[in-house]
């Protein structure tokens, strides 16, 4: 499928018309932001949000994954079947009465676009969400690969002053096409958690006085750093662990609870992440990578502490988010960090305003809507 805009900003499937010249100046700029997939994932929502506020401010903005596998969660277009197939689409888009300027959201994306966007002339935007050493690796080829796609890009934004020191200094970007942005929640969908929503939820959950509530959330996959996590659960008492969401390593982890007879519960997908704040005494993150976790944000909006792993854009994220850092890693300094974290639930929820002002939605939408203006020459 191709997606193309139509003078009333529908997204349709893509018919090889020419729009009058008169009518394209007429409509608004459109911008396309590609996410990896349709599922309620942190890039994929945060494009849809990021897309909602673009639009309050006057653009055209649609989002639509390069693949078409598994559940549509966000009701999101897909614009291929599978990357492969979405770059020949892609062409096609930017052929027709396609988007004044395209956005891609994480690595995945960047392929696509890179790929999808040769020989065109419409300006284009790469948003590094990761720690891109990390995932290119030692890997000449790899190397080589991401100074090709990320040289063609028009402008880069990173989520942190250091990922854009690295682009620079290891990739040879120009910090002349660079901006940092950093990552944005919506403050409204993340209140302070209630004393009321607070007992509730620990009473339905069973927990007994004072034991202590640690949530983690994120997929169960490799790099997210789950088993470090059990293992510092092991290493303590008083102390119970909700896991929220899935991946490829549930079923071992799953097996490592019960064969170490660890107080652990996995909770599932919640698509109401601020109510799996609601018993929580510290939010654990303990990630062998990251760029700047949404899950840090939320919770911190809603007056949680965190004990969170030192890797990425994690560092500068906790000079205004209150807990404590640690190795990643290191299941002892996991157990320190969420003792330290822990201590510290006065000055999170002291600290909220802080975090909902550096972390706006809105200041990051006008941000990009300031960014994506200068790339279509409308200043």
């Amino acid at each position: 499928m191709t997606l193309s805009w139509s003078p009333c900003g529908a997204m349709v499937i893509y018919v090889p018309l020419s729009e009058p010249i008169a009518e394209r100046q007429a409509r608004p700029e459109s911008v396309l932001h590609l996410v990896a997939s349709q599922q309620r994932r942190g890039a994929e929502t945060h494009a849809s949000q990021l897309s909602s506020h673009l639009t309050q401010l006057g653009w055209d903005s649609k989002v639509a994954s390069v693949s078409s596998q598994g559940s549509d969660e966000l009701g999101v277009e897909p614009i291929g079947a599978d990357p492969l197939r979405s770059i020949p689409a892609l062409w096609r888009t930017l052929d027709s009465n396609g988007p004044d300027v395209v956005v891609a959201h994480g690595s995945s994306t960047l392929k696509v676009l890179a790929a999808g966007s040769i020989m065109r002339s419409t300006p284009t935007v790469y948003r590094s969400i990761g720690d891109v050493p990390y995932w290119v690796g030692s890997s000449r080829r790899r190397d080589l690969t991401f100074r090709a796609m990320i040289g063609r890009m028009s402008a880069v934004v990173t989520l942190w002053d250091d990922a854009a020191r690295v682009l620079s200094t290891d990739y040879g970007v120009d910090r002349h096409r660079m901006r940092t942005i950093p990552n944005a929640v919506d403050a409204s969908a993340f209140a302070v958690v209630r004393s009321e929503e607070r007992t509730a939820s620990r009473e339905r959950l069973g927990v007994h006085g004072d034991e202590r509530v640690v949530v983690a959330l994120g997929a169960l996959s490799p790099e997210k750093g789950f088993d470090t996590l059990l293992g510092a659960i092991a290493l303590t008492s008083g102390t119970r662990l909700l896991v929220y969401g899935s991946g490829p390593l549930e079923a071992k982890l799953r097996h490592l609870v019960s064969s170490r007879r660890l107080p652990v519960s996995f909770m599932g997908v919640t698509d109401q992440p601020r109510s799996a704040f609601f018993a929580a005494d510290v939010l654990a993150l303990p990630s062998r990578t990251e760029g700047q976790p949404a899950a840090l944000i939320e919770a911190a909006l809603c007056g949680i502490p965190v004990a969170a792993a030192s890797v990425g854009g994690v560092p500068e994220m906790m000079s205004v988010i209150v807990g404590a850092t640690f190795p990643a890693g290191d299941e002892r300094a996991l157990v320190a960090a969420l003792d330290a974290a822990s201590a510290q639930r006065d000055r999170a929820l002291a600290a909220r305003d802080q975090v909902a002002n550096h972390f706006s939605l809105d200041r990051q939408a006008r941000s990009g809507d300031e960014l994506l203006r200068a790339l279509v020459g409308q200043d």
